[in-house]
């Protein structure tokens, strides 16, 4: 029976030639590879997260909750305002902290341009790069794409994480001034920053180096 369309009856040959079918399965084994690298990747970021998932949100709302408190009990009773003699050093140890987050995010966005420069990943006349992603099976595109989503993932995720954690430190200060304004006990807010400061802080100075052994070493 004759074909209706010649173009159908030539997709028909290229579709079932074994060069077709062994090329199928070559993009889709690279195209596996590369999945299976950045899902371990994730894996591991979502294991140093996850200890911090959602703290600030629950910090910030027993926060407000307290200030709620605190402005009905002021139409009946003026608190006494002041700040406890720890809860004064405050300031100073966050501070510290945010130097420590800066540093952190310093360190790593050099490791980052290093990784960039290191592996071409900048370079928009690379061949990989011409190509759909789809397509890039050979071992060196191939390689090109686990170092360009690896590098998108550590990326996105270090940013949302030390955003997360200058949001925390915004809290702690807020959770002074509530204090100070004598709408909590004294001490309230150190205690509150001692937790951080003996489980938060540790895994921040380490941040940077767990960030950039994501990134693949080919």
């Amino acid at each position: 029976m004759p074909w209706a369309n010649p173009t159908h009856a030539k997709d028909f040959v290229a579709e079932t030639t074994p060069v077709a079918k062994e090329s199928k399965i070559q993009i889709s084994q690279a195209n596996s590879a590369v999945d299976n690298k950045i899902t371990t990747i994730q894996a591991k970021i979502t294991e140093f997260l996850e200890p911090e998932q959602g703290l600030n949100t629950e910090i910030r709302t027993g926060l407000l909750k307290i200030e709620q408190i605190c402005l009905t009990i002021k139409k009946n009773s003026v608190p006494t305002p002041g700040l406890d003699k720890k809860s004064q050093s405050l300031p100073t140890l966050i501070a510290q902290s945010k130097e420590l987050l800066n540093s952190q995010k310093t360190n790593l966005q050099s490791s980052i341009e290093a990784f960039k420069t290191a592996y071409h990943l900048s370079n928009a006349e690379n061949s990989c790069e011409k190509l759909p992603k789809v397509l890039r099976v050979s071992n060196q595109c191939r390689t090109y794409q686990t170092n360009l989503d690896s590098l998108d993932l550590v990326s996105k995720t270090s940013q949302s994480y030390y955003s997360e954690v200058g949001d925390r430190y915004q809290s702690y200060e807020y959770a002074l001034q509530l204090e100070e304004r004598g709408c909590a006990r004294p001490q309230f807010a150190y205690r509150l920053w001692q937790a951080e400061f003996e489980h938060m802080v540790p895994r921040l100075a380490n941040s940077s180096q767990f960030f950039t052994s994501l990134l693949p070493t080919n």
